[in-house]
């Protein structure tokens, strides 16, 4: 064995290295410690701390080289192994890295540190219950290090066990106040359990702590938007962009900060469009002269969601949007589909985020994964979302392979390619960040989109936009960046209600069913402003009518009550003898609300498709009117295809005038009642759409 004892002068030279290594003094600490080499080749120390300094100035490869050469020395130099496992977790080798901290462990197990960086290291992998149980092990050892408390809690928020990880960032703050980057995180979990204003305090400690940090001014403008206060929101992404010109995600909240989910009484829808259109010609002009380092994993952090609730053309809009988002994907590794042979059958992959009881699953999706041939077509569910019910049993029983685990875009993106889909469909583009990155990739030969998110998906990786004939006008195709196939009738398998009605106890829910009831059951982002005074103009004429809304949870719904308050009052109206604002109901409470009112009034722009579906299960009148696009045209479209033309109005006069005569005349409400139970049952279990579309499919994949 070679004597690997350093002589004297080599001793004293690593020693003057390691007292300026100390104080910071890098390149005179590596002259020392590379004199202290030439004196003894095989000292161990010298080499490592060589290697440190390496890795403190970012040159990690010669880090490890320097570093491997101690550990040929000395294989259990402990702090040899953790310091070449820091530098190849650095690199992104995680696997490697985590060889080094189990080794480390296994040197010294009462080294709160090593199950410190292993448990780092099985975050970065993915490995987030075998991360905690190392936190934990760090804890036991060493009960007071903050930064522990802290990186336990991102694991737990990343298990989405959001409560948990409140407790671990308390501790973390218990023991170390000023640590402002437990406070940012702390301000991300309230953010994911929607207590916004909680959240915004946890984000204004971590400034307080630090005025620098432009990711806790990000965290502000996102939680000021979802408050419905844009101008804060906007001022806040500004302020993170000053302070870091690269964080993207500030970036692209800028333009959709002029978006509001609800318009307030002070908002100028036009002006906002205008800022919009402006904050996106300066985002698209930047991000094609920047390259942003994982610029990838930032698309679809903010999108344009709501602008489809304005009852105008988006399609400019979208398109630039989805300029932005392909410009910003230039930093995704390249995956792209194979070239596939004709295999039989056809193989066709789902994307969504909904794969669960929901108005997509339920409307689109699931029709026509019940009914599309098995001996045609195989389908490969992808599961985007955090949720399964009994509705994804059914999908997981209809699959041919049914994906749903926690995985990075590239992972995702491999899983897909690696299937060999030759037809991806994306039943909602636009509602999920994973989703829309997805989207922007070209992972099959042929991509489509249904509508689960009515409005065009302005992206160049979308092929065709699968819509109807009683839902589209006769320009439609002008409306969308895709081609544009529309299939027979309303486009969907719908099957009916089959549970229970329950009529609930309308003098409890403040409702007087002696008065005239107006179910406007919409969500409150249909409610556009310019459309408010229907309201006022029916209550002018009824002036016992009762508005029946509801208030969605996780919704700014107190800005459309301010605004409708407001223009009552100045119509000299009673707002809370008109309104009535109800919790939601359970489905067969709702069927049973529906049963007792007098008309479905649908809403203007974005019109309502389950929601109509379900008035026409109950017979109750629905007064629309046809909207110039897709989404306007929801409730019109099932109208249509009951014959039931004097129920959509051609304006909003009409609207009211067709209102009016639904309250004061009952024979017609009666006679309007008798027609749709007659019909309605047309609109259900059609399989035309679904032959339109297995025959499509099979031309575009095996015609060629």
């Amino acid at each position: 064995m070679q004597n690997i004892q350093p002589p004297p002068k080599a001793i004293e030279l690593f020693s003057i290295g390691l007292e300026l290594h100390q104080i910071g003094k890098l390149d005179e600490a590596e002259k020392y410690y590379k004199a202290a080499l030439m004196k003894h080749a095989l000292f161990i120390d010298a080499l490592h701390f060589l290697g440190v300094i390496a890795a403190q100035k970012n040159q990690f490869e010669a880090a490890i080289a320097l570093i491997d050469q101690a550990i040929a020395i000395s294989p259990n130099h402990e702090g040899a192994l953790t310091n070449r496992g820091l530098a190849l977790h650095r690199l992104g080798q995680y696997d490697a890295a985590l060889k080094d901290f189990e080794h480390a462990i296994s040197v010294n197990e009462h080294n709160a540190q090593n199950y410190y960086n292993r448990g780092n290291t099985l975050q970065e992998l993915k490995q987030y219950e075998a991360a905690l149980q190392s936190y934990d092990k760090a804890i036991a050892i060493d009960p007071l290090n903050a930064e522990v408390y802290n990186n336990r809690g991102n694991t737990l928020q990343e298990l989405k066990q959001y409560e948990a990880a409140l407790q671990s960032y308390d501790k973390a703050i218990a023991i170390d106040p000023l640590n402002n980057n437990v406070h940012y995180n702390r301000g991300n979990t309230l953010q994911e359990l929607k207590q916004y204003e909680a959240a915004l305090q946890s984000y204004d400690k971590a400034i307080a702590i630090d005025p620098l940090n432009a990711e806790a001014f990000n965290g502000r403008g996102d939680c000021f938007y979802e408050l419905g206060d844009i101008t804060a929101a906007k001022y806040c992404y500004k302020k993170a962009i000053k302070l870091n010109p690269g964080l993207i995600q500030a970036r692209l909240g800028v333009p959709t900060s002029n978006i509001p989910k609800i318009f307030s009484s002070t908002d100028n829808p036009e002006q906002l469009r205008l800022e919009l259109n402006k904050d996106l010609d300066e985002l698209k002009a930047w991000s094609a002269f920047n390259k942003i380092p994982d610029g990838h994993l930032f698309v679809g952090c903010h999108q344009p969601y709501y602008l489809a609730y304005q009852d105008t053309s988006n399609l400019e809009i979208l398109v630039k949007y989805g300029e932005i988002s392909q410009s910003l994907m230039r930093s995704f590794p390249g995956i792209t589909a194979k070239k596939l042979g004709n295999p039989n059958p056809i193989q066709i992959g789902i994307v969504s985020s909904h794969l669960h009881s929901h108005s997509v699953w339920n409307a689109i999706t699931k029709g026509f994964v019940e009914n599309l041939d098995r001996e045609i077509f195989d389908l490969h569910f992808f599961d985007l979302g955090s949720y399964e019910d009994n509705e994804t049993e059914i999908a997981k029983n209809l699959s041919k392979s049914f994906t749903h685990k926690c995985m990075s875009l590239f992972e995702w993106s491999e899983e897909i390619v690696n299937k060999g889909i030759e037809v991806l469909i994306y039943p909602e583009i636009g509602m999920h960040q994973l989703t829309s990155q997805l989207a922007n990739l070209r992972l099959a030969p042929l991509q489509l989109a249904f509508w689960g998110h009515p409005e065009t998906t302005g992206l160049k990786t979308i092929d065709h936009f699968i819509s109807a004939n009683d839902l589209e006008g006769p320009q439609a195709e002008a409306n969308y960046s895709e081609k544009l196939l529309k299939l027979n009738n309303l486009g969907s398998y719908c099957m009916p209600y089959t549970g229970q009605v329950t009529p609930p106890d309308l003098k409890l829910l403040g409702i007087n069913d002696a008065k005239p009831m107006l179910i406007c059951s919409g969500s409150p982002f249909k409610y556009q402003p310019q459309h408010d005074h229907i309201f006022i103009e029916i209550a002018q004429i009824h002036q016992n009518c009762q508005f029946i809304f509801f208030d969605f949870p996780n919704c700014p719904t107190k800005i459309l009550m301010d605004r409708l308050k407001n223009e009552f009052k100045k119509a000299n109206l009673m707002f809370d003898e008109h309104i009535k604002l109800l919790p939601l109901l359970k489905p067969e409470k709702f069927y049973g609300l529906l049963s007792k009112v007098d008309i479905f009034m649908d809403t203007v722009g974005f019109s309502g498709f389950n929601t109509a579906l379900q008035a026409i299960e109950c017979n109750l009148p629905i007064v629309t009117i046809e909207g110039e696009f897709m989404r306007g045209r929801l409730a019109s479209g099932i109208l249509k295809r009951l014959g039931m033309l004097d129920l959509i109005a051609a304006n909003k006069a009409e609207y009211v005038n067709t209102v009016n005569k639904l309250i004061t005349d009952r024979v017609y409400n009666l006679k309007i009642r008798d027609r749709i139970k007659k019909s309605k049952a047309i609109l259900f279990m059609d399989l035309s759409p679904i032959n339109d579309f297995e025959k499509f499919l099979i031309a575009q994949c095996r015609s060629k």
